[in-house]
């Protein structure tokens, strides 16, 4: 009957110690799976050597040659598409497209934004 009772006993003190191990095995997996915050850099102050873009002045229309700009009457009438395909007109101004500078008035233009 000793031998019996020592064999559970054993038996069950294999079990509680493998339940242990698997347990704090779970604890580890789980604290290695938890994200750790990074620290975010600072960026109040601009990187070395960065210089600040400048946007160009347009210039105003009365200063603009014939071959830039032409009044345009009733443009509303003129339909354009609400695609952003940006232009840089003669008077160095942005416009969304290139039918938005024709609706301005707008002769010549480059594409892309002015420099």
């Amino acid at each position: 009957m000793r031998s019996i009772l020592s064999s559970v006993l054993f038996s069950l003190s294999c079990c509680v110690f493998s339940l242990f191990l698997l347990a704090t095995d779970c604890q580890n997996k789980t604290n290695n799976n938890q994200t750790q915050e990074t620290s975010q850099p600072n960026t109040s102050t601009p990187p070395s050597g960065y210089e600040k873009p400048t946007i160009p002045k347009p210039i105003p229309i009365e200063n603009l040659d014939k071959d830039c700009y032409e009044a345009v009457n009733n443009t509303e009438s003129i339909p354009c598409p609400d695609v952003y395909a940006p232009v840089c007109g003669c008077d160095n101004k942005n416009y969304s497209n290139a039918c938005q500078a024709k609706r301005e008035g707008i002769k010549k233009w480059t594409e892309g934004n002015c420099k």
